[in-house]
This record gives structure tokens, sequence and C-alpha cells, in this order.
């Protein structure tokens, strides 16, 4: 039996300012902006080759040294044994 092989990961990016941090993405890093939700945008993805990060506004930064939980999260997706 193989091991599970890992084919896309879509890691969620939290930013403090959505509508700055879209720009930062599709022209200083070349990404294309495939989705963005919400009246002002909140949230949205953007694609660079097998790279899909999902952009989230958060209040805070997702490091953030309080008595709130951090805001770090992870989803995997495509898993396929190879």
């Amino acid at each position: 039996m193989s091991a599970p092989v890992l084919t896309t990961a879509e890691p969620r990016v939290v930013v403090t300012g959505f509508e700055r941090g879209l720009p930062v993405y599709v022209d200083l890093l070349s990404f294309r902006a495939v989705s963005a939700h919400g009246e002002p945008p909140f949230s949205g993805k953007v694609v660079r080759d097998a790279d899909v990060p999902n952009l989230r506004f958060a209040h805070q930064p997702a490091l953030h040294r309080s008595t709130e939980r951090d805001l770090l999260s992870a989803a995997r997706r495509g898993l396929s044994a190879a």
C-alpha cells in the first residue's frame, strides 16, 4: 500500500485589509484573482500555477497575542493513493 499523495493545498491567508491585500497577490506576486465574496469583499481566492491561497479578512492579525485564540487554519483536498 502506498502513502497518500497531497495534490492540492488551499491555505487560508488572513489579511487585515482585503482590498489592500488582493492587489499585492495580483500585481506584485503575479497571482490571478478567481473569486471575491461580499460587498465590500471579505474573502477571495487567487491562483498561480498549483498554488491556490484563500485570502480572508480578519479584524486582527492571525497571530494575535491576546486572550483570544489564533486564527490559523488549513484545509486539505485532493488526496489520492499514488
